[in-house]
């Protein structure tokens, strides 16, 4: 699959301010990661701690916190992993199931889908 960005937006629970960005669509990430200092500059606070397991192999213990998205019009609480400086904000796979969001490879868009029970 290709590399692409989608429009997101994100806010604090607590806030009713949005700030707009770039995402890059990662389907092998389990949740979205954004860099630190922007989750704190909009008073994100980590509510744990997990292991993940970085693309090369490399394991870190990472803080999670929660925060509002906006994807493709749809806006849903997700978890988002406390990310280094300097990192792209990347939308994981829990985001875009909780939006009911697939990934169309082919032409790099994001499609609604029917949700399971």
């Amino acid at each position: 699959m290709g590399v692409f960005t989608v429009p997101i937006a994100i806010s604090s629970l607590e806030s009713q301010e949005w700030t707009n960005l770039e995402a890059v669509v990662d389907t092998g990430a389990t949740i979205s990661s954004l860099p630190s200092s922007l989750l704190q500059r909009l008073d994100v606070r980590a509510s744990a701690k997990y292991e993940f397991e970085f693309g090369q192999g490399e394991v870190r213990e990472m803080e999670i916190g929660q925060i509002w998205i906006r994807i493709e019009g749809r806006e849903v609480i997700t978890q988002v992993m406390f990310n280094d400086e300097g990192t792209e904000p990347l939308l994981g796979a829990v985001a875009l199931e909780g939006a009911f969001l697939g990934v169309d490879p082919v032409n790099q868009t994001l499609l609604p889908i029917r949700g399971r029970p």
